[in-house]
């Protein structure tokens, strides 16, 4: 709970608060949404325009007065904490400035003579003002085009990038954390850009060498993809406020990085099927990482319901198999030919060839779940607990997005159906061919 709201009227019948739902300020338009008497919610509006004036309470509380019809109208902010009480007082404050002029001081100064909490805290809420008008412009490292992908990588390793603009990136989202303030999509896009190409960077340049080892390879992703690096692209990302515009360039994002970088690698090695399953191992990472940094845009915290970010990442790759899917059965059916016949012997488990297999037969079953019903509400692709060790496997129960249908569910049988989807349930055609060959 944010805090409480008191409605005054000139005859007030009790001192009851009414718990607050919800607190939002959009285009200069506060919403505050409460629980209702008996059940549900109801939500008020006030226009920022008409707010006659605000006054410092104490260190918790102010109050803001509108113009409501012919009347004015107090309404009482009392919050738990100082910090989320500055953080809104900053915001109002800030928006009536900005919009229309001065803001509503005359009663701040009365407050001040009568109460030195009260002006102490006023001080603080102008500084606050100031340092949001301060917010420094993006860097000329973040805003220069064109030095992105395979090109400029080669020539920039990802861990002097990294050491260079990493602190950048910790103290831009630090500020914005401590502000109650939206970024355009403008404005906070490059910053998630840069964290996703250090993503794709880091996968081609060190999963690209055959000396490095698997414990090898960790080590130097977790030195630079940190907890705090996730934390501080998810606070960026989470202050865009055009959700859709950001959703359609993680899409875009996804789709570009398959037919740019994806496609042709495989398609340009030597040995393509070896290449294709690879991918996919690399993929999955890549996956998780942009679930992480996105993981705003599966919360529909603007009431949108858009595809989740692992279904996209999902039917990203399916891309890739429907390009190239001729060519590689053909690889899949000459090797297990070869195989029958003896000129690769019997397969032993650990042997790349055997694995280089089993990857393939884990790619057709997998994309067989895009048959499933609600696929469009995977939740994870691959299993997080797993992942944060390092280990990146396919889920083989995909838990789905909660959503009102799912949390109302009473059977036992329909709701596993309708909270998860069994992977095995879903095997494309090409799989159920592959197994039969096998």
């Amino acid at each position: 709970m944010i805090g409480n709201v008191f409605k005054a009227s000139p005859k007030p019948k009790s001192d009851a608060t009414v718990p607050i739902v919800s607190l939002e300020l959009e285009n200069s338009v506060l919403t505050i949404e409460t629980k209702g008497i008996f059940f549900g919610t109801k939500k008020k509006k006030y226009a920022l325009s008409t707010c006659l004036n605000m006054r410092d309470i104490s260190q918790t509380a102010f109050d803001v007065t509108f113009q409501v019809k012919d009347s004015p109208k107090l309404i009482k902010l009392r919050f738990s904490n100082k910090k989320d009480k500055a953080r809104w007082m900053v915001g109002l404050l800030l928006n009536i400035k900005d919009r229309y002029g001065a803001p509503p001081a005359d009663t701040i100064k009365k407050s001040e003579k009568s109460n030195n909490k009260t002006a102490s805290t006023t001080r603080t809420a102008r500084r606050c003002v100031s340092t949001i008008k301060k917010l420094p412009p993006n860097p000329e490292w973040l805003t220069e085009g064109g030095k992105r992908g395979p090109e400029y990588w080669k020539d920039n390793p990802y861990d002097e990038r990294s050491l260079k603009h990493t602190p950048d990136v910790l103290a831009f989202a630090s500020q914005l954390g401590k502000l109650h303030i939206s970024l355009t999509f403008e404005r906070g896009w490059p910053w998630a850009a840069w964290g996703v190409d250090i993503v794709q960077q880091i996968l081609e340049m060190t999963y690209s060498s055959s000396s490095c080892s698997r414990q090898t390879i960790s080590r130097r992703r977790s030195q630079i993809i940190t907890p705090t690096f996730f934390v501080a692209l998810l606070t960026i990302n989470g202050k865009i406020k055009e959700k859709e515009k950001l959703y359609q360039q993680v899409v875009r994002t996804f789709r570009e990085y398959q037919h740019d970088v994806v496609i042709p690698a495989i398609r340009d090695h030597s040995h393509k099927l070896q290449e294709f399953a690879r991918r996919w191992n690399l993929h999955k990472i890549f996956s998780e990482y942009m679930r992480r940094i996105f993981i705003d845009l599966d919360k529909n915290t603007d009431g949108q319901c858009r595809e989740s970010i692992s279904s996209v990442a999902l039917r990203s790759f399916q891309d890739v198999w429907n390009v190239l899917k001729e060519e590689l059965i053909q690889k899949m059916l000459d090797i297990i030919s070869e195989q029958r016949q003896g000129r690769h012997g019997k397969w032993i488990e650990d042997e790349p060839m055997c694995r280089m297999m089993e990857t393939c037969k884990e790619i057709m079953c997998v994309l067989g779940v895009l048959n499933a019903p609600r696929v469009n509400q995977i939740k994870f692709l691959v299993s997080p607990e797993k992942a944060n060790v390092g280990r990146f496997t396919i889920m083989p129960e995909m838990m789905l997005l909660n959503d009102v249908s799912s949390s109302m569910v009473i059977h036992t049988t329909d709701k596993a159906s309708r909270t998860k989807i069994v992977v095995e349930r879903y095997i494309s055609q090409v799989c159920r061919c592959w197994r039969w060959m096998l």
